[in-house]
């Protein structure tokens, strides 16, 4: 029986790709081309991702669990309550939202 070799999935090399392109082009040092003044203000992005988890796993949403942080993070942000996924699978489904694509185009 003869092994069949493991290549790198394409997802994963332009994932990677994408990755070492940003931090190299100079984005990832904070300059914003066309907005200068005091009066702009960064946004901060935290994209938190867990599996398995239910839809009250959060202080905020539940009187059952003490999440102090996460429900600090909750308040001063966005939180959404309603949520689509294309497959209800952990990894097909991270890897979606790493890459961009729906399951049958990554194929995990």
């Amino acid at each position: 029986m003869q092994r069949e070799r493991v290549r790198p999935r394409p997802c994963r090399l332009g994932f990677i790709l994408i990755i070492t392109a940003f931090l190299s082009s100079g984005s990832a040092t904070g300059h914003v081309a066309g907005v200068a003044g005091p009066d702009y203000e960064r946004r901060n992005i935290v994209f938190i991702l867990t599996d398995d988890q239910r839809f009250d796993a959060l202080g905020l949403l539940n009187d059952y669990f003490r999440t102090p942080n996460l429900d600090r993070l909750a308040e001063g942000g966005v939180l959404f309550e309603n949520a689509f996924v294309t497959t209800s699978l952990c990894s097909p489904s991270r890897a979606s939202i790493l890459s961009g694509q729906y399951a049958h185009a990554h194929q995990v």
